[in-house]
């Protein structure tokens, strides 16, 4: 299993949200990352499961998303962000390590904005 941590920043945000199920409900971010040396997106969405966060990645490229489907749930929990890592081929492997390695810098520079405690986290 591999896990990398990146904080969740706690701050009030220009619009209101009532719960935690309304922010990731509406939470869907586009994250770059690189893979080979090239530029790529990905689409994550968030849902709320009962003890984390689930994150859903489509990857906004045919050939990619070849590659990581069935493999595309990631997890936050306990301020972790969590894959599952059986032995995967390699090229897989690489290309979840790189959107992992994405979603690490994007969270470090764009923190979520939520405005009350979420517990389970």
């Amino acid at each position: 299993m591999l896990t990398i941590r990146f904080a969740i920043v706690l701050r009030d945000s220009n619009c209101t949200i009532h719960s935690i199920n309304d922010l990731l409900m509406l939470l869907m971010k586009s994250i770059p990352f690189t893979f080979h040396d090239k530029l790529y997106y990905a689409l994550v969405r968030f849902n709320n499961k009962k003890e984390s966060i689930e994150l859903r990645v489509t990857i906004m490229n045919g050939d990619l998303e070849k590659i990581l489907y069935g493999h595309n749930i990631f997890e936050y929990r306990n301020g972790y962000l969590v894959v599952d890592c059986p032995e995967q081929p390699p090229l897989l492997a690489e290309l979840k390590l790189s959107v992992l390695h994405g979603l690490d810098e994007y969270f470090q520079q764009h923190p979520l904005n939520i405005d009350h405690s979420i517990k389970n986290i």
